[in-house]
């Protein structure tokens, strides 16, 4: 089978994010595939946004007819490292019962497969309503600054829609949650355990952070987005959060620490904005009693949104159901992703993937449905293609 063939390649590559060191050759494999099927390429290295010198090969992939109108359709194909005990091999695709397992199998690089099967199609096609543009990035786990950011900025004006293919199979989104990362560093005075009298053990104090965050987190819940929230969420529409998701601090047993690092995701609604909420952040912590702390921002990106009634939006929704015979729910994603690029540049933004909530993304033994790939495939086939 084609898809699973290619995407057995793709998983081969170890792309993680953290080492990069297989981005060049998973980049040329695909530039030579793509090339192979009928797709004219580009190779842009946003290595100089990223500004270590390591190469970040983002791919453009065109289906040019003249049409008039364009669609790009990305996703992106770095992966989180591959932690842990696995069943099965991460840089190895390993069929079962229809799941296909590796890393990266469902984020995205089998979302990518989706994309390229549809173009393997789509360049055979007489009639399309767009032309198309495949954009394969890097460093879409960091933000992708320099990745499709670096596209984005440079490409933007001759793109009219956007189709994120890094998403749900359960619904269509048409919006993301914005997100704040900071960290905090709680200060103390370190000693012997010995003599806790003559310390001040950083850890307390942070334990004090951590209660006024928790209840910080309660007082924004109230707010909500004009958009739905995904299926099964507890609250209708999308609502502010904030979580404590790291705590470091000491050596061993017999140290006290004099220092205690937190950090926090805080994930904004559409209708926030993050130098606003950035700042209110900042104020309250800096504001709290008998703690001294610095805070710093590791990253920050608005959310956004497209009108549910816009016509692209009714074209994906078309397509899903001519892919799928089922009218899914539009809604917004309690996640982000790199729709905001294009949203922010005045593009309108649809996302729909091959994610399930059960595919262990970012866990041991990610996999991925083949029949989503497939479902994926034939959605962009319905969308871009004017064939019933």
């Amino acid at each position: 089978m084609y898809e699973v063939e290619l995407l057995s390649k793709l998983v081969s590559y170890d792309t993680s994010v953290d080492t990069k060191k297989e981005y060049v050759k998973c980049a040329e494999f695909l530039v030579k595939h793509l090339e192979s099927i009928g797709l004219k390429c580009e190779v842009h290295d946003g290595k100089e946004v990223a500004g270590d010198n390591i190469p970040r090969p983002n791919i453009i992939a065109r289906i040019d007819r003249g049409v008039g109108e364009k669609l790009v359709i990305a996703s992106h194909y770095d992966v989180v490292p591959a932690f842990g005990e696995w069943k099965y091999p991460p840089f190895k695709l390993t069929l079962e019962n229809g799941k296909a397992y590796g890393r990266g199998a469902s984020d995205a690089k089998g979302q990518v497969v989706a994309m390229i099967a549809a173009a393997k199609h789509l360049v055979k096609c007489d009639k399309l309503n767009y032309d198309v543009e495949l954009w394969i990035t890097c460093d879409e786990e960091v933000g992708g600054k320099a990745g499709i950011g670096y596209l984005a900025d440079l490409f933007h004006k001759e793109c009219n829609y956007a189709l994120i293919v890094d998403s749900s199979a359960e619904y269509l989104a048409v919006g993301a949650s914005g997100i704040l990362w900071l960290e905090i560093t709680v200060e103390g005075i370190g000693g012997h355990a010995g003599y806790p009298f003559a310390a001040d053990n950083a850890i307390y104090k942070a334990v004090k952070v951590v209660n006024a965050l928790l209840k910080y987190a309660k007082s924004i819940e109230s707010k909500e987005s004009i958009l739905n929230a995904p299926p099964k969420c507890p609250r209708k529409k999308l609502w502010p959060r904030l979580s404590v998701t790291y705590i470091s601090a000491g050596r061993q047993p017999n140290m006290i620490p004099g220092t205690c690092t937190i950090k926090i995701d805080r994930r904004l609604i559409p209708e926030e904005d993050p130098d606003e909420e950035e700042q209110k952040l900042k104020t309250f912590l800096m504001g709290l009693k008998d703690v001294k702390l610095n805070v710093k921002t590791l990253t920050k990106a608005r959310g956004y949104a497209t009108d549910p009634e816009h016509p692209f939006v009714k074209r994906c929704a078309e397509a899903i159901y001519k892919a799928t015979g089922k009218q899914l729910p539009i809604c917004g994603e309690l996640g982000g992703n790199d729709g905001h690029y294009f949203a922010s540049k005045g593009i309108p933004v649809a996302c729909f993937g091959t994610c399930r909530k059960d595919n262990r993304i970012h866990d041991v033994n990610e996999f991925v449905y083949v029949k989503d790939i497939e479902m994926v495939r034939d959605m962009i086939i319905k969308l871009a293609s004017k064939e019933e």
